[in-house]
């Protein structure tokens, strides 16, 4: 950053949050975000936030009743800012049936994509942990994506139980996409700063090309900052063409998420 300002270069920043709320980039770059130019882009009202969303799909071949659309833009609720990745699951996940000889309409679609099973929030009990944790993924094939698998510093324990559930949501759904573990990582959820980049990093060593992250606890410092950590880690494995894939500390035992994570990589291999 000083050699851009000794330069006398602009810097534009970007970001989903206000500028006050970025205390700690400011702390970390030693700059002041408040004596820049702020210019606040505001959220469309929810009618047009629908037509955007038709609008979309209709491009990619996938026709959305209005009905559709505003059932699609509903369950986002107030997650408008992942509209875009969202979509692309849905796009996805209709070619994925297409391919399946298994078209469906957008409304079922809908419903596979956001309640694929039985929800859950609670964690792995001790016995599930056990049962899983010698667990090894199946043979990989010739279009085997390199997949890197974080977890949060001591819940290593965690590892056997995802990966388990994340075949068995391939499985189940019919996912023929295959991976080869490249990485199995930690991170330290009680450190508030630099750790997207350390996860990337760690990634890109490994020649990673999909990365399913796991969140952090619940009593971690990271959690109370769950979204935005989330948000910094895709934004730094995307700018290293890594696929990322998030799945809550608390959601490993619903398999919805483990679905979005294969239609996320699978995602990839289509654009």
């Amino acid at each position: 950053m000083a050699h851009f300002f000794s330069n006398n270069l602009q810097v534009v920043l970007s970001s989903i949050y206000p500028a006050r709320a970025l205390g700690a980039l400011e702390e970390a770059l030693k700059i002041s975000l408040a004596k820049g130019w702020a210019v606040d882009l505001k959220v469309p009202g929810q009618m047009v936030q629908v037509d955007i969303v038709q609008a979309w799909m209709d491009r990619h071949s996938l026709q959305l009743t209005t009905d559709d659309a505003r059932m699609f833009h509903d369950r986002l609720s107030t997650n408008y800012a992942e509209v875009l990745v969202w979509m692309k699951r849905l796009i996805t996940l209709s070619k994925f049936m297409q391919q399946k000889g298994q078209e469906q309409k957008p409304s079922d679609l809908l419903n596979v994509l956001f309640d694929p099973g039985v929800a859950a929030a609670d964690f792995p009990g001790a016995s599930d942990l056990e049962t899983t944790k010698n667990f090894g993924p199946p043979g990989a094939g010739p279009d085997a994506m390199a997949l890197a698998l974080i977890v949060p510093k001591g819940h290593e324990n965690m590892a056997g139980w995802v990966a388990s559930q994340f075949y068995s949501a391939a499985s189940q759904h019919g996912v023929k996409q295959t991976y080869r573990h490249v990485l199995l990582s930690t991170y330290d959820a009680q450190q508030p700063f630099g750790v997207p980049f350390q996860i990337g990093e760690s990634c890109m060593k490994a020649g990673a090309q999909a990365a399913l992250v796991i969140g952090p606890p619940v009593d971690s410092q990271l959690a109370a900052k769950s979204g935005e950590f989330q948000h910094a880690v895709a934004h730094v494995l995307d700018s290293l063409d890594i696929v990322p894939a998030w799945i809550g500390h608390r959601g490993t035992m619903a398999p919805a998420p483990f679905l979005r994570a294969h239609l996320d990589f699978i995602a990839s291999r289509l654009a």
